[in-house]
């Protein structure tokens, strides 16, 4: 009887709770609607002004499913699903108006995303131990011409940038300008200048001075030869150190050739102008020789010994392919030509201008402007 009696106390106080719940939710029975669980979404829910929805986390699907609370009594401002959404997973949410449905498809919801966070390129990465490179202004702006065109715009002439051929600089040691000194048998001569040498029975070149316009200091020296063979020698002990001043440069021209001169053969051993470094004594020259040769091959190295106790390595430097009354300036190192042919570098040189027309039986015409020994300055 008594278990009768709790029974009934039970089921009683059961329905009064509800009621009771029924009542102050203000929600009937009738109210209540069931919907399926896979058509559920956010969009389609009507939350009623007094019940805060919950956001069910166990949801894997993209949308999570609210599930209402009917018997949460709210004591604070009523906040709507998208004021929620936002506080609870920190995500921006487009706004809509209360009275309108939020329905947009996948597309519609990718366009929105692209819209509001614009792709933004890249600098490429950096590698370690390797800095940035700026940019000048004109590989900015081929830079932006190519992402128009596609292709290399063709740089302006202000953009381009024209190398200019730097010249080397020079300091003057001891140099011979062939200025007159004084006269021998009425024609101008240059002091410490001596004509020397020859071949027995055979005339000698003559070296003379004489005004030229086109010379530096308007004077020449003249070789000229006629069938004949000398040499105009200047002893330079003392005046020229090879260690100090290498370099030999001279200008000078041809106006006529000795026909079939080539240094090469013996027999036709002639030069309208040579220019000889000599070293030694008189049991043993050295020389070396830059010549203007005829048929010799320009840049041929050669040698030959005139007599037992003289050899000469000689450099043909021009020929007849470089034409008649032309100027040319030229400059070799003496120490290192010496020091490629014979081992070494002397201390005393002689300085020997020749000229030789004796074994072709012609005639033949140089000049020289100037002739000296310098250094050059490395920049």
């Amino acid at each position: 009887m008594h278990k009768i009696l709790n029974s009934l106390i039970f089921i009683l106080v059961t329905a009064i709770a509800v009621w009771l719940l029924f009542v102050r939710s203000g929600v009937s029975v009738g109210d209540i609607e069931y919907i399926e669980p896979q058509s559920l979404a956010i969009e389609d829910i009507a939350v009623p002004e007094n019940v805060v929805p919950e956001i069910s986390r166990n949801s894997d699907s993209e949308a999570d499913v609210p599930r209402v609370q009917k018997n949460n009594i709210l004591k604070h401002p009523v906040k709507t699903v998208n004021e929620q959404a936002v506080e609870d997973k920190k995500i921006e949410i487009p706004f809509v108006a209360d009275d309108k449905k939020i329905n947009l498809t996948e597309k519609e919801k990718k366009q929105k995303v692209s819209q509001k966070t614009p792709t933004v390129p890249r600098a490429p990465p950096v590698k370690k131990n390797e800095l940035p490179v700026k940019e000048s202004a004109v590989q900015s702006k081929t830079k932006k011409d190519t992402s128009i065109t596609g292709n290399l715009p063709t740089p302006s002439p202000s953009e381009k940038v024209e190398k200019k051929k730097v010249l080397p600089e020079y300091i003057r040691g001891w140099m011979e300008e062939f200025t007159p000194d004084g006269h021998r048998n009425g024609i101008k001569f240059v002091d410490d200048w001596k004509r020397e040498g020859g071949i027995m029975f055979t005339p000698k070149t003559r070296f003379y001075l004489k005004e030229d316009s086109s010379a530096r200091d308007g004077k020449v020296l003249v070789i000229e030869s006629k069938k004949s063979s000398a040499v105009f020698a200047h002893d330079l002990s003392g005046k020229v150190d090879l260690n100090k001043t290498p370099l030999l440069r001279w200008r000078w021209r041809v106006k006529k050739l000795p026909p079939f001169g080539d240094g090469r053969h013996r027999k036709k051993d002639d030069q309208a102008v040579g220019i000889y470094i000599g070293a030694g004594n008189v049991l043993n020259q050295k020389a070396i020789a830059y010549r203007w040769e005829t048929e010799t091959p320009q840049g041929h190295w050669g040698q030959i010994d005139y007599s037992k106790m003289m050899r000469v390595w000689f450099l043909c430097m021009r020929n007849k392919d470089d034409g008649l009354n032309v100027w040319f300036e030229e400059t070799r190192n003496v120490k290192e030509d010496f020091i490629a042919r014979y081992g070494y570098v002397p201390e005393k040189i002689a300085l020997v201008i020749c000229g030789n027309s004796q074994n072709s039986k012609s005639d033949a015409l140089a000049e020289i402007d100037f002739i000296g020994f310098y250094k050059e300055v490395k920049k």
